[in-house]
């Protein structure tokens, strides 16, 4: 992806090995100049977003204005190192991870919060790939609706009828 493409759009998910989604609204940034800029200049990232950096083997807070979670990810999708609240203007101890392939950064805490840790294993996939929610179970119970076990719930004396 050049840099002259219009910036990236949330149109993918994260999920982990065992399927479960935990973050909805991703967006994908793969050009120099979408990583370079990452989230510089958001107030925050709601629940359910994030931003999935490729290539990348480390990450700035830089310009940032609110903290965030960091899961360094291989070529595997295994999780190497996980930075648990991040804060803005640091550089720290995982400014880079060696073997890392991606770096996918929530909001903080929603890492914990997944129970994503070093050894997890995560896919960046399309959001259009993730499943619909389940339709309500159907009632368990067939008899119709009633006011009781042998009495209809509208009382048909009440509309003029026989008793």
């Amino acid at each position: 992806m050049s840099a002259e493409r219009e910036p990236a759009t949330a149109g993918y998910a994260v999920v982990t090995g065992d399927g479960r989604c935990i973050a909805p609204a991703v967006r994908r940034a793969d050009s120099p100049l979408a990583r370079f800029l990452g989230l510089m200049g958001r107030a925050r990232l709601g629940p359910g977003e994030g931003l999935w950096l490729e290539p990348s083997n480390g990450i700035h807070m830089f310009f940032m204005r609110f903290a965030i979670d960091a899961a360094f990810v291989d070529r595997s999708g295994r999780v190497l190192r996980v930075a648990a609240n991040l804060r803005p203007w640091r550089l720290g101890r995982f400014a880079l991870v060696p073997g890392s392939r991606a770096t996918l950064e929530v909001a903080a805490g929603a890492l914990a919060l997944a129970g994503v840790g070093p050894g997890s294993r995560l896919q960046l996939i399309p959001a259009a790939r993730l499943p619909l929610p389940a339709p309500p179970p159907a009632p368990s119970d067939p008899r119709p609706l009633s006011g009781g076990h042998d009495r209809p719930l509208i009382d048909s004396t009440v509309l003029g009828g026989s008793p």
